[in-house]
């Protein structure tokens, strides 16, 4: 895909906004919508050093630790301060904290959740209709 034209600016708050392609559903079951969330609050730490698959792989003391410390130790890309997630659509109200931020949350978060979904469902593609959209 070509670059994002919009800089999006550091310390700005921005509506962020995406869809299923073809406007078709991007969460089926409640699990989606968990899975799609775990993602969310996994990916806003920059300094993650394992894949999400990778840390679910840990026992669970083991996440738990591994989240403690990325809470107490890592930065976060943005701050999200409200969120709703629709059949095939998804709204966020995010304040973007360091350059790059937004973009590079999620772009981790949604690949990380297509990528769940094509396994999960046997299929290939796109589950996004584009990058998504930020509106200040």
């Amino acid at each position: 895909m070509p670059r994002r034209k919009q800089v999006l600016g550091t310390d700005e708050t921005y509506h962020v906004l995406n869809r299923g392609v073809a406007s078709l559903p991007i969460f089926n079951t409640d699990k989606d919508y968990r899975r799609f969330i775990q993602l969310t609050s996994y990916y806003i730490f920059i300094d993650s050093t394992l894949s999400y698959s990778s840390f679910r792989d840990l026992e669970v003391k083991q996440q738990s630790e591994y989240m403690e410390k990325l809470k107490k130790e890592s930065r976060r890309a943005i701050d999200i301060y409200a969120f709703c997630l629709m059949p095939n659509h998804i709204h966020f109200l995010v304040r973007q904290i360091i350059d790059g931020g937004i973009t590079l949350a999620f772009s981790k978060i949604q690949n990380a959740y297509a990528k769940y979904i094509n396994l999960k469902n046997r299929r290939a593609g796109p589950l996004f209709q584009s990058r998504f959209k930020a509106k200040i």
